[in-house]
């Protein structure tokens, strides 16, 4: 029997790193070059449906400006998950990225998965993002690298936050099982052997 669950989900970052986008390209399926800036934070209702039953993911999208980030907690409360986004085509995303970290874990209980996302994967170079990726692993937070413009991977990042959300599995988990589902399509394109 299929079952209905519903989750918030919170995506926090810099401003221009592509939340927005992120959420558009997974929503709407379009990018758009001229996007403007989040003021305050917008919202969508997205239905995904699993094997396991339908999980409708509500989308806060933060405004990233430095003048709105004390509303950004107030717009994390009662999150089910927070996706931290980064822009892979900049260098030391590091202290931003465990800055924003660190403000989820002051703002929401402990067990809120935070998955990081590090977008325009399109635009950056072979080791992009690396340090964030890496810290990531080593600590069990599960990170996507994601292109708004192209759709690559943005996908496997909200399918695998629905999935872990309504199995109520570590999302860390569920990445891990996409990562290895596209390491093996990329290795068997054909699907045979």
């Amino acid at each position: 029997m299929n079952q209905k669950k519903e989750f918030k989900v919170t995506t926090i970052g810099a401003s221009g790193v592509g939340k927005t986008s992120i959420i558009n390209r997974f929503y709407f399926g379009t990018f758009n070059e001229m996007g403007s800036p989040t003021v305050g934070a917008a919202y969508v209702k997205c239905q995904v449906e699993l094997p396991s039953g339908l999980v409708v993911l509500n989308l806060w999208d933060t405004a990233g400006q430095e003048k709105y980030a004390n509303l950004v907690p107030v717009y994390m409360r009662d999150s089910n998950a927070v996706i931290v986004v980064f822009d892979l085509t900049q260098p030391n995303q590091m202290e931003s990225v465990q800055g924003y970290i660190n403000m989820i874990r002051d703002s929401l209980p402990p067990e809120v998965p935070i998955i990081l996302a590090g977008n325009k994967a399109d635009l950056a170079s072979g080791n992009a993002g690396y340090d964030v990726h890496s810290w990531a692993m080593s600590n069990s937070i599960p990170s996507f690298s994601v292109s708004a413009k192209t759709g690559q991977g943005i996908d496997d990042l909200f399918h695998a936050v629905a999935e872990g959300s309504l199995q109520k599995l570590p999302v860390v988990t569920i990445a891990n099982k996409k990562l290895a589902e596209r390491r093996d399509r990329e290795e068997n394109p054909s699907g045979c052997c």
